[in-house]
């Protein structure tokens, strides 16, 4: 295994690890009130419990991504297609936070919040981050020519 393979192989891990650790680790709740004196709100909190497992588990799966898109043939085509659609769930991801609105409704007898992304956004958000994803796996892919001469 080269070097840059395993450049590879732990970039991927890291990349992939901290993503699902943030993805895991922060939660977003929302809070109601009938009385007047508390005002609806959204509050985010961080678990540090739930992001170790998150970058535990993402590592797991960088590494396996990172893995496929360095190999020759059919193992290369998957790992395009696994770095295509991991950027795809980091551009999701990124409109899901960035692109969140919150919407309070208040009759007589009632009042509702909903608080999150409009699927527009996210849907966009989606198609920028595979098209991002399939740039960056294209971009980076492993040179016939390197791996010939590393052989």
């Amino acid at each position: 295994m080269s070097n840059r393979s395993t450049l590879r192989i732990v970039s991927c891990a890291v990349t992939v690890g901290v993503l699902f650790a943030v993805v895991s680790g922060v939660s977003v709740s929302g809070s109601a009130s009938s009385s007047d004196a508390a005002a609806p709100g959204v509050e985010t909190g961080f678990s540090p419990t739930f992001a170790l497992i998150g970058l535990l588990a993402g590592a797991m799966i960088g590494s396996g991504i990172g893995f496929f898109w360095g190999r020759s043939g059919a193992g290369r085509n998957l790992g395009f297609l696994l770095v295509t659609l991991l950027g795809g769930f980091t551009g999701l991801m990124a409109a899901a936070l960035l692109g969140a609105q919150t919407v309070v409704t208040a009759t007589a007898t009632s009042s509702s919040m909903e608080h999150g992304a409009p699927p527009g956004v996210l849907l966009g958000g989606a198609v920028v981050g595979m098209i991002g994803g399939a740039a960056c796996a294209w971009c980076f892919r492993p040179s016939a020519r390197l791996e010939a001469t590393a052989a």
